[in-house]
């Protein structure tokens, strides 16, 4: 095998195996976005991207439901 037909099939070779790694990337990153955009954005807790622990987060999530529920509980109790 003469040399310039070597590289070339190292080449062919390094292309297809980047190739390769590229779609199973791509798979993932369009799995993302499929998730994202089926079940809407509210699955996604934004405060995790502002908390440094993830525990942190939690305790916010459930403070902030807990004041919408101490807002909105006269709806529970109809008009007066």
């Amino acid at each position: 095998m003469k040399r310039c037909q070597r590289r070339r099939l190292i080449k062919r070779r390094g292309i297809g195996l980047s190739m390769i790694a590229m779609t199973l990337a791509l798979t993932g990153l369009m799995w993302i976005l499929w998730t994202l955009l089926s079940r809407g954005f509210a699955v996604f807790a934004w405060d995790s991207f502002a908390t440094t622990h993830p525990r942190l987060a939690v305790r916010r999530w459930s403070a902030q439901r807990q004041r919408r529920q101490q807002e909105f509980s006269w709806l529970s109790r109809g008009w007066r």
